[in-house]
């Protein structure tokens, strides 16, 4: 939005109704460039003592002090000239948001009444860093330990406590012995200088207290917290007031994080999230313990204060969602019809996979989207307006590889890209151009620096790094191109476009009003969006409500501040409603269903099932036809055997511990391999143990990985390598921890005897005990060290072929399962054909069996009617109860909707407009119901016209197709006659002309009954009347048998006269 200083003058002050006059303007930057907000000003005008007015009810401070024109102004150019405090020693007074003020009270409450954590699952930007120092003042915290897995967030502590902490607490210091939140901040103490601080401190003093920061990474590495190296031992002894777990759902829940986490002694723990969906599907919270703060109640607030003074949401953006499907985006030719070979239209990571050489393996389609995404009005970069709306944005994709393709294929002439600054936050931030030349910075200086220097629009390609605890204000929008999955993470990555921004340029204001989200995966999207609402957005209970109403009624309240935008049938951009973003995703999957001719696993699931009942369901499965040979062209189709792997009840491979045993007997016999290997020397406690595992590992592979392994791919091979050695290693550190432990013990002792000793004397005593202690641990972790080594190796053969057994197993299941769709998928493709001959409305999985005469179906598709139900509904068979279930019925019932909407759509072929028609998407069947391809049966039509110059013309004419599979020749036929300009002048009116063809000069004999309705169904549905009386023309008779006993034409007597 952008707003003259004038304008922006005259919305503040209509409100309150006051004269104003502009007595001076300039811009909001410092005299060194950099850009400040009002908000830097005003607090600078605080801290001179110049009056501020403050809200009569709430004592809020407002933008409005008491000052003249001319003071105002030398104080506006001292503060350009940096004449405030230097950058880290700003003073700022702060008024918590009621929201904030509610999260610091209830928190306050619960730890107050004995709680122990409490959460706060506030969005980004919720300003959860000043509220918890609130929290901090108002509990009169004196030991507060930060600890989060993102080490780059220490900035948002270090720069709030300055500016509204530490002078308001001057008895509060800020500690670290972390390097990110040290750098260039002179205020932050080491634990060294905090004690020589402490030890300085008058004692008529209020007693320091500290908030220490400090990296999970770091945490996890010292050896009193199960790591390895000799540092933040002090931690261990102290026990804080209070725990701040910031960025809560990173990292947080592992085992070793877990183990750090649990030796920090604390009273109270706050753990602070935007999107923490483990946390609350684990039920480690509750309404009790939870404050919640979502990007709908922000808005909401931003709503009901628009137009106010003072806002405190005003420069809160909204977001809003685009979401694409990316089929038509990039592909040459709009595909119509059945097909079978589309491999991207739910994958984006398929879609931007990449060779050994780095280039796309889909390049040709990758440019159709660059070249799109810039010249296509309707997408993101389409017009030279919505180029300079997104001028900074962020695209986040799976592998470090695509990104790198992408930034190289943004570069060649004609992408529409090659004028903006790509810049790589993935991997080492070296692009395939300059590998060897560009010096890895950290990824968000980079983007700063591009940004900063404003002479191009950036676009940061990232694989995860900036997607969370990162500010990058200018970002306006996000392509999410990755195929994640996870809520947490996807609206972690959203959520940075949402970051406020605004400039003066040019003498105008420019606020972010807007952020954008563009997805090109719908069904992804609209389902995590309907997990997002599900999981954040409050409604008050309603006395007999269904679940289904209440998830309708948080959809709608989210999307009234989080539109989405998505295409509809006619590929328009239009806002979408509750019921769409809940349909939209079933019904692009059975699109694509109708799409492949039914051919798509969309329909199957549970497939692992029939490993339960191998005999039965291989009987059954080995008489479906396969999907990719309904022509019969193989030799010799290859048997599917279900009783090749065995599975437990949720379908998960088994491996018999005896065949387990039998076979590490036979290849390793009864040796103990752990006492045969050459132990290398034992690292000390200051080395990693890198080295010692590497070397042992290399005596493990070739004794025993390779032997039990032999036969598998290299990938399994690989996989297996890695977990024995990541096992070994497991072993290893497991002594460490342990050792670890014994040493913080031994050094509390050592502390406590200190402390406790009479003179010098009994020190030195305590400190001999104590080195004897520190050699003892030393010699006992050698030793356990190899021992654990022993016992691990010792256990291998048997574990390595226990796991070389389960993947050939998993292997060979996956295997067999992709064979089972293969049939199923055979199966599957005859649906269209039953459609066509039987379908209605009230079609659905449960009564498919009610619609198709047994023997029919057993004909069509290889299997009786008893067989399907069994697949699909489970049961008894031969004393043996079978699971079934195979089929996904609200896939399956759709897909069937759709295929009958496009039948009805299509009904008319006869029309002048039709490219397509109802063949078009149904695949070729088997046997006698292989029907001609519709080009084909074009091309042989315009031959028979070519031979019979005027056969269309001439209404006396008559032809029949008498071994018909489809009604193809004859529809082609139809719209001759129907177009021709003679039957026009003969037979002016269409209904007229319609009846004549089809009683007197069309005839057909259909060999099988649901031959006869699919022929029936295709030539006459789109007239109900027409049928009845063009029913005796098109007859079920079986010509070839007739022609075979030389009654071919006594049959066409008796069923034509």
């Amino acid at each position: 939005r952008k707003q003259t200083v004038e304008a922006r003058i005259k919305q503040q002050t209509q409100t309150v109704g006051v004269d104003w006059e502009l007595r001076w303007e300039r811009p909001a930057r410092y005299e060194d460039g950099l850009d400040f907000r009002d908000k830097d000003f005003h607090a600078y005008l605080v801290r001179e003592g110049v009056e501020q007015e403050r809200d009569k009810k709430t004592q809020a401070p407002k933008e409005w002090f008491k000052i003249g024109g001319e003071e105002s102004l030398a104080r506006f150019e001292t503060f350009v000239r940096r004449g405030a405090p230097p950058k880290g020693k700003e003073m700022a007074s702060y008024f918590l948001r009621n929201e904030q003020a509610e999260a610091v009270l209830l928190a306050r409450k619960y730890f107050k009444e004995g709680g122990e954590a409490f959460l706060w699952n506030a969005k980004p930007r919720f300003g959860k860093t000043l509220a918890a120092y609130d929290l901090v003042r108002q509990m009169h915290c004196k030991k507060v330990m930060v600890v989060t897995n993102r080490p780059a967030v220490s900035s948002g502590w270090v720069e709030d406590f300055f500016k509204f902490i530490a002078w308001q607490e001057p008895s509060l210091l800020f500690l670290s012995e972390n390097e990110e939140a040290k750098k260039g901040r002179p205020g932050v103490l080491s634990r060294t200088a905090f004690l020589a601080k402490l030890d300085a401190q008058d004692p008529e003093e209020e007693p320091y207290g500290f908030v220490v920061f400090e990296s999970l990474q770091g945490l996890k590495g010292s050896r009193y917290f199960g790591g390895k190296f000799d540092k933040l031992a002090w931690l261990a002894g102290i026990e804080f007031d209070l725990l701040i777990i910031d960025e809560a759902h990173e990292g947080v829940e592992t085992e070793r994080a877990d183990f750090a986490i649990d030796r920090l002694k604390h009273k109270h723990r706050l753990h602070l999230s935007g999107t923490p969906f483990k946390q609350l599907a684990s039920g480690a919270f509750t309404p009790a313990n939870t404050f919640t703060w979502s990007y709908v109640d922000e808005q909401e607030m931003k709503a009901v204060w628009a137009g106010e003074e003072n806002s405190p949401y005003e420069d809160k953006p909204t977001l809003r969602m685009y979401t694409y499907q990316l089929s038509p985006m990039v592909e040459a030719e709009v595909r119509r019809g059945f097909d079978a070979d589309h491999k991207y239209a739910f994958d984006l990571m398929e879609f931007f996979a990449t060779k050994g050489d780095g280039t796309f393996v889909h390049k040709e389609e990758v440019w159709n989207f660059l070249r799109t995404l810039t010249t296509n009005e309707k997408y993101p970069f389409g017009t030279p307006e919505l180029r300079e709306q997104l001028r900074h944005t962020i695209w986040v994709l799976n592998r470090v590889a695509s990104v790198k393709a992408l930034e190289k294929l943004m570069k060649e002439p004609g992408s529409g890209f090659e004028g903006y600054e790509v810049v790589l936050a993935a991997g080492d931030g070296k692009s395939l151009d300059e590998e060897n030349e560009v010096i890895p910075q950290r990824a968000l200086d980079r983007v700063k620096t591009a940004i900063k220097d404003d002479s191009k629009p950036t676009i940061t390609l990232s694989v995860g790094q900036l997607t969370v605890g990162v500010t990058v204000p200018e970002w306006t929008g996000i392509l999410m191109l990755n195929e994640c999955k996870s809520p947490a993470a996807y609206f972690q990555a959203t959520f940075r476009v949402q970051n406020p921004d605004t400039k003066l340029r040019d003498g105008k204001l420019y606020m972010k009003e807007e952020a954008y989200v563009f997805d090109f995966n719908p069904t992804r999207t609209l389902t995590l969006f309907e997990q997002l609402a599900s999981e954040t957005v409050p409604v008050e209970p309603t006395a007999g409500e269904s679940p289904e109403r209440r998830r309708e009624r948080k959809i709608r309240r989210l999307l009234n501040f989080f539109p989405v935008i998505g295409e509809d049938e006619q590929g328009r951009m239009v806002p979408l409603d509750v019921g769409q973003v809940l349909s939209i995703p079933r019904r692009l999957k059975c699109q694509e269903v109708v799409r492949r001719g039914f051919m798509s696993n969309f329909l199957f699931h549970n497939v692992a099932n029939l490993f339960q009942n191998p005999g039965i369901y291989a009987d059954i499965i080995n008489r479906m036809q396969e999907a990719d040979d309904f022509h019969g062209t193989k030799k010799q189709s290859e048997e599917v055997k279900l009783d090749t792997v065995e599975v437990d009840a949720d379908g998960n491979v088994v491996v018999p511990e005896e065949t387990v045993i039998g076979t590490a007997v036979e290849h390793f016999g009864e040796k103990l391999y752990g006492e045969e290997i050459a132990l290398p020397a034992i690292p000390t406690v200051a080395e990693p143990p890198k080295a010692y595992v590497k070397d042992v590992m290399a005596q493990v592979k070739t004794a025993i990985v390779d032997v039990a392994t032999e036969g598998l791919k290299p990938g399994a091979k690989k996989r297996i390598e890695r977990q024995v050695e990541q096992g070994l290693a497991e072993a290893v550190a497991a002594v460490d921890r342990t050792y670890n432990e014994r040493v913080a013990e031994a050094n509390l002792n050592l502390k406590a005897a200190m402390d406790a000793a009479p003179d010098e004397a009994a020190r030195e005593a305590a400190e001999v005990r104590h080195q004897e202690t520190l050699d003892d641990l030393k010699r006992r972790r050698e030793e356990e060290t190899e021992t654990a080594t022993v016992a691990y190796v010792n256990t291998l053969p048997e574990t390595v072929t226990r796991m070389s057994l389960t993947a050939q197993a998993e292997a060979e299941k996956k295997s067999v399962e992709e064979q089972v769709r293969d049939h199923l998928r055979g199966f599957a493709r005859t649906i269209p054909s039953f459609l066509m001959a039987y379908g209605d409305d009230k079609l659905t999985l449960a009564n498919f069996d009610a619609y198709v005469e047994p023997e029919v179906f057993k004909e069509v598709t290889g299997i009786m009617l008893e067989e399907f139900r069994l697949l699909r509904d489970g049961g008894t068979l031969d004393g043996q109860q079978v699971e079934g279930r195979l089929f996904e019925e609200t896939v399956f019932n759709d897909s069937v909707k759709t295929f009958l909407e496009k039948k009805r759509e299509l009904a008319n072929y006869l029309a002048e407009e039709a490219k397509e028609d109802i063949f078009d998407y149904i695949p070729p069947q088997r046997t006698n119901q292989i029907f001609t391809p519709r080009e084909v049966v074009v091309r042989m039509v315009d031959a028979l016209e070519r031979e019979n110059p005027g056969c269309f013309d001439d209404p006396e004419k008559t032809f029949a197709d008498l071994y018909v599979k489809s009604g193809l020749y004859l529809a082609e036929i139809a719209k001759r006659l129907f177009r021709s300009a003679a039957m026009k002048a003969r037979f002016p009116e269409e209904r007229a002309r319609l009846e004549h063809i089809f009683t007197r000069q069309l005839y057909a004999m259909a060999p099988t009954a649901i031959i006869h309705r699919i022929v029936l169904a295709y030539l006459l549905d789109f007239d109900p009347d027409l049928r009845k009386r063009a029913e005796a023309h098109i007859v079920l008779a079986d010509a070839a048998k007739a022609a075979q006993a030389g009654a071919l034409p006594a049959l066409a007597q008796e069923v034509f006269g």
